[in-house]
């Protein structure tokens, strides 16, 4: 078999017609210029303007609170809603293996709509 640098002998496989390790061939390194002698400066962080006052002890808040519903009570039920998806999850997988419970515990995931049921009509 002849290839296009001539005939191809046992010897020859492998053998690429690209320069070898060690020989000068046409790829270069990149020449790299030398570090500086001295880094730029860093630039100086912005500077943070204090905040606002805090309004006077006694007055109430404005605006949205944590934990509390828009008549002031704890909305309990609606952390239970936002919570029954996990809760089905665990119940399924519980009574999957420790009671064997495939064909069944299926069931546990209609507590979310259950739930979200009773909490509207709790709120109504």
């Amino acid at each position: 078999m002849s290839g296009p640098a001539g005939p191809a002998s046992p010897g020859d496989y492998g053998a690429t017609h690209g320069p070898q390790d060690g020989q000068p061939g046409p790829i270069q390194p990149i020449q790299v210029p030398p570090p500086t002698s001295a880094p730029p400066p860093a630039a100086q962080p912005p500077v943070v303007q204090p905040s606002p006052a805090q309004p006077p002890v006694g007055t109430p808040p404005s605006g949205w609170q944590s934990g509390a519903s828009a008549v002031g009570r704890t909305n309990w039920l609606g952390g239970l809603t936002a919570a029954s998806g996990t809760i089905a999850m665990l119940l399924f997988f519980i009574c999957g293996f420790v009671f064997d419970g495939w064909g069944w515990s299926w069931l546990f995931f209609f507590l979310p709509a259950l739930v979200g049921a009773f909490a509207r009509g709790a709120r109504n």
